[in-house]
């Protein structure tokens, strides 16, 4: 997975207990989001259903992890804001639930299920239930606005996880209760919601596998995870209502093994532990799973952060431990509203003469509505189309609305702008902005075939997990780039069947974007710690800007074609060139005894993989909706099927497909009528039928060159596989 929208946790920082071993935690990096919007949904819960309930303390938030930032991490960030408050709805829900009678809970219940399947048609409700209404109407109809086809699989998982009776206490034994208990702790809602949440298409036919039998550990560690963290909590409101029974794995342990809390603890802790093992096992085999798609295996590898992250957030949220508090800058977002810059010191030092303490008085007492963060303004920004008060943001015309009110003792304790002059210890700037443009393209639709590859190698060459996720990362960085810099370069309007970036973000900040990208895959080859590495990708970049170059030169001065040699040797540089950067890298990090030379099998797709493209351009009809038709003849690039029609069509014709090569300069494009007389040309030639020709003479050296290397050093299930879907 290219992790495009969190940072890595060093794991000396922290203690995981020995309860997710192998996984590392990431954080997202727009948490505020987060923060912003629970704050958000709370401040609606009062306003439309009422007091908090009193168990309700923490939700999202903690001390040092909030829960959708660490469970969620590669959220895209234009979602992150309604994923966070429909978390927090789901938590206040789950306290309302849990402090209620059985019958009444099971109204509770009742009320959202039947809510989900109608539309929420609630006028003539009354009470909570109408508030809840009210809230979860507006969810439905945001998620719905942002992606209505996995919202649509997000209601009917959320129904789905509704449908599991909340009354049930006796089980018959421990495995009876966990198979309730992996559903219970509302699997198939989190499902839904992540794949809504990374806009994750997972295909009916990997669903029963993906959903049911790979990531079952995940929920089995998770669920006996909670059981210990929230315990004594469970266990107050099991003692404060008389109780008989509860819904605990530690409890079940104690009644059927007559066994103390703290052997039962021990017992769940270590099943826990079995679990996880369980999925770090599979973690290491997704990538080879070429059966599956690609989001089916992004799919598997985020839900690794479901167990770190409820884990580490567990561990210290006020919600399981009464004597956790949060931190002073979420205290005082809770009671001063969102300072912008201005504020910012006024804030620390208020805070730092108080001593302020956050306590569960604070919380249930109310807080004022959130001010306007003071973030970036883009699209998917804070105040953008999809940003918190953006169209479909939480303030937005289709959002829930949030009264503003204004703390005037507060602001007008406002520093005055010329403290600022001084201050050289201002905050860094966000890199927000740089990131948007990369965080589009990548966010687009992707095949993934530089991963597959690099899975693929991985066969033969054994590089170790960490690093072989480094150098994917960083091929991806760079390939993300070499898009936006194309798309500028040629003019395209369309990428993936959506606008270009540049087209969106404009071609300054997309080029000014691209170039950060380059300098963040330098980083991950550096954290390689191998300056062979390093020489690598310094040779390879140089030799993709050569290649590009002259691609270039041949389109501005459309008169110097190329000669097929010389297209060749473009090709090796530029597509090419990655290609042989991954095998390289892989190769220098190979944990392998002996290594394969695979400068001629790299090489060959390279070549294969451009004039792939170049023919499926003129050919296919999904390549027409993904970037219009025959858009490289806009472009003027030099594919070998122009070469080969330039040199092959008798004078008259071919002298008339130069000139409409050259006239596209006019209005920078062809018209479909300019571009359908020059496929007939082309076609005349006979230069897709020679197209075709060179693709399948490469097609059969691949093959050659890849049982030559399977002889020496294993068969190659996952690369063949690669093969069979790239051929023509």
């Amino acid at each position: 997975m290219e992790y495009r929208y969190s940072y890595v946790i060093d794991p000396s920082s922290y203690d995981n207990q020995g309860l997710c071993n192998g996984i590392p935690l990431r954080v997202h990096r727009n948490a505020d989001i987060e923060e912003y919007a629970t704050i958000s949904l709370r401040n609606d819960w009062r306003k439309h259903v009422g007091p908090l309930p009193l168990t309700s303390y923490g939700g999202n938030l903690g001390p040092k992890y909030n829960f959708t930032a660490v469970t969620l991490p590669e959220c895209r960030p234009d979602r992150l804001e309604i994923v966070s408050y429909i978390m927090e709805f789901a938590f206040l829900h789950d306290d309302l639930v849990d402090t209620a009678q059985v019958d009444e809970a099971l109204a509770l219940n009742d009320t959202w299920r039947d809510g989900i399947t109608e539309g929420l048609d609630t006028t003539s409700a009354k009470g909570k239930k109408s508030g809840e209404g009210l809230i979860l109407r507006n969810i439905l109809k945001e998620v719905t606005a942002i992606d209505p086809v996995r919202a649509a699989e997000l209601m009917k998982f959320w129904k789905r996880d509704l449908d599991v009776s909340r009354d049930r206490k006796h089980f018959r034994d421990f495995d009876d209760y966990m198979e309730y208990r992996i559903v219970d702790c509302a699997s198939y809602f989190l499902i839904a919601l992540s794949t809504f949440a990374m806009a994750l298409t997972i295909p009916a036919e990997d669903k029963d596998e993906v959903f049911t039998l790979l990531t079952r550990p995940v929920w089995a560690a998770a669920a006996l995870t909670n059981d210990v963290q929230s315990w004594e909590k469970e266990d107050k409101l099991f003692q404060k209502d008389n109780a008989t029974d509860m819904t605990n794995g530690v409890w079940m342990l104690m009644k059927q093994y007559s066994i103390g809390v703290e052997e039962a603890k021990r017992r769940i802790l270590g099943k826990a532990r079995e679990h996880v093992a369980e999925f770090v096992k599979t973690l290491s085999q997704i990538h080879n799973r070429l059966d599956l798609s690609l989001d089916s295996r992004l799919f598997v590898e985020a839900m690794q952060y479901m167990i770190s992250g409820n884990l580490m957030w567990g561990i210290s949220t006020p919600r399981y431990h009464s004597d956790q508090s949060l931190d002073e800058m979420m205290v005082a977002r809770m009671k001063y509203g969102w300072p912008n810059h201005r504020e910012v010191t006024k804030l620390t030092s208020d805070l730092e003469n108080r001593g302020t303490k956050r306590t569960h008085q604070d919380d249930t007492e109310g807080v004022q509505s959130v001010k306007r963060f003071n973030g970036a303004s883009t699209k998917n920004g804070i105040n953008g189309t999809n940003g918190i008060n953006g169209l479909n943001g939480i303030n937005g015309s289709n959002g829930v609305k949030i009264k503003r009110h204004k703390n005037k003792e507060y602001s007008g304790a406002l520093t005055k702008d010329s403290d600022l002059v001084l201050n050289m210890d201002l905050n860094g700037l966000s890199s927000a902005i740089i990131c948007a443009p990369a965080d589009y393209i990548g966010s687009l639709p992707s095949k993934g075939i530089r991963d597959n590859v690099a899975d693929a190698l991985s066969i033969w060459l054994d590089v170790p997990a960490k690093e072989l996720n480094q150098i994917k990362r960083a091929i991806n960085l760079l390939h993300n780039a070499s898009l936006m810099l194309d798309d500028v370069q040629d003019g395209s309007v369309l990428r993936r069947a959506q606008p270009t970036t540049h087209t969106v973000f404009g071609p300054a900040q997309t080029i000014n974007s691209a170039g950060h990208q380059i300098i963040q895959a330098m980083n991950e080859i550096r954290k390689l710690g191998s300056d062979d590495c390093l020489d690598i990708f310094s040779e390879e970049l140089e030799k993709l800007y050569v290649g590009q170059s002259h691609d270039l030169y041949w389109v501005y001065n459309d008169s110097c074609s190329p000669t097929i040699e010389d297209y060749f040797k473009m090709v090796d540089y530029k597509t090419g060139g990655l290609f042989n950067m991954l095998a390289r890298l892989m190769t220098a990090k190979s944990s392998s005894s002996s290594s394969p030379d695979l400068t001629a099998l790299v090489g060959l797709l390279g070549r294969y993989f451009q004039i792939r493209d170049d023919y499926m351009n003129l050919t296919s009809a999904d390549y027409t909706v993904e970037k219009g038709f025959c858009e490289d003849l806009d472009e003027g690039k030099f594919s070998i099927t122009l070469l080969h029609a330039l040199s092959a069509a008798p004078e008259p014709e071919a002298l008339l497909l130069r000139n409409l090569m050259s006239g596209r300069r006019n209005d920078g494009k062809l018209s479909v009528v300019q571009k359908n007389l020059a496929l007939s040309i082309i076609e005349g030639a006979r230069s897709l039928e020679y197209t075709a020709a060179v693709l399948q003479k490469l097609y059969k050296a691949i093959v050659r060159e890849l049982e030559s290397t399977e002889r020496q050093f294993g068969e190659n299930k996952p690369f063949r596989f690669l093969l069979s879907l790239l051929k023509v």
